[in-house]
């Protein structure tokens, strides 16, 4: 009888053993899969902003491409999303680039969508089309 109970105790133990290292398996699994998930949205950010940083390099090149071409030079484009430009700097939400040429006389807000680049009397006018 006493044997008997012995066993029983050693059976008991195992299942707690086998739990408790299941719950461990389990946490491990979680904690990379919420390391996957962050590491994901931050992938998903850095291709948003690379997106974004290539349209305001875009219409920067543009911008420039008709202040050199000369008076009369009118080019048209597409926007991705919305744009603002103070003193020679173009923002897209927070991402900045700048101008290396001091061709823009004021300041604008654009709206995602068709954009004229104009340049008149060899100052640059950019609108939505």
């Amino acid at each position: 009888m006493l044997l008997n109970l012995k066993m029983r105790n050693k059976n008991g133990q195992a299942a707690i053993e086998i739990i408790f290292t299941i719950g461990i398996i389990i946490f491990t699994f979680l904690l990379l899969a919420a390391f996957t998930f962050e590491r994901k949205i931050e992938v998903q950010n850095f291709a948003k902003g690379a997106e974004v940083k290539k349209d305001c390099f875009k219409l920067t090149n543009l911008i420039v491409g008709a202040f050199i071409n000369g008076e009369g030079t009118t080019i048209t484009t597409k926007l991705s999303e919305n744009m603002t430009a103070e003193q020679n700097s173009l923002y897209i939400d927070e991402n900045f680039c700048g101008l290396s040429a001091n061709v823009l006389k004021q300041n604008f807000n654009l709206a995602k969508g068709k954009v004229s680049i104009e340049n008149k009397n060899n100052s640059i006018i950019i609108q939505n089309v």
